[in-house]
């Protein structure tokens, strides 16, 4: 049995670079992470000169700790690639009191524009569906704009950056 890391970096020689992003974010997730950043460094570091060490060098540059699920930095690998500024990854934000009401998954905070990805379980558990509702209510009263994706609109990368680039220009947001 090997360490979580040391799979990674053995499955680079197999994987694409947004499989070993995922994997790499899962590690370094926000709960219950199984390593962190400078695990990954030292392991890549390591892995220098093996086959297909360059592929985890790339990885890793686009590894985010914090990350909650594989949608998330699907939805952030396709942010960056369409030349629109990196959010944070999980952020907490708050109401217009300052109390806190969640961590945003895909967080531009100047502009207070929230990229959220909505699983199947927001859909489908009525308490997830009545938080998120409750949620959304209080960040649109604290003056945030949220814009929602869904699993089928991954598949449409264009349409997403478009909503996004639109979302930061209401906002006088430079991109």
């Amino acid at each position: 049995v090997t360490h979580a890391v040391d799979t990674w970096c053995a499955l680079s020689a197999q994987l694409t670079v947004d499989e070993l992003v995922g994997i790499g974010d899962h590690l370094v997730r926000r709960k219950n992470p199984e390593s962190t950043m400078t695990d990954l460094i030292r392991a890549v570091d390591g892995y220098a000169g093996r086959h297909r060490a360059k592929r985890l060098r790339i990885a890793l540059d686009l590894v985010r700790p914090r990350t909650d699920s594989v949608r998330e930095t699907d939805l952030r690998l396709l942010v960056l690639r369409a030349g629109i500024r990196e959010p944070l990854v999980n952020a907490p934000i708050h109401d217009a009191a300052g109390v806190f009401v969640k961590h945003g998954d895909l967080v531009f905070e100047a502009e207070k524009v929230l990229l959220e990805y909505d699983g199947e379980q927001h859909r489908t558990d009525s308490a997830q569906y009545a938080r998120d509702a409750s949620d959304i209510e209080r960040l649109m009263l604290a003056g945030w704009l949220v814009l929602r994706v869904r699993k089928r609109e991954l598949q449409h990368p264009s349409l997403i950056a478009t909503r996004v680039r639109s979302a930061l220009a209401t906002r006088a947001a430079p991109f």
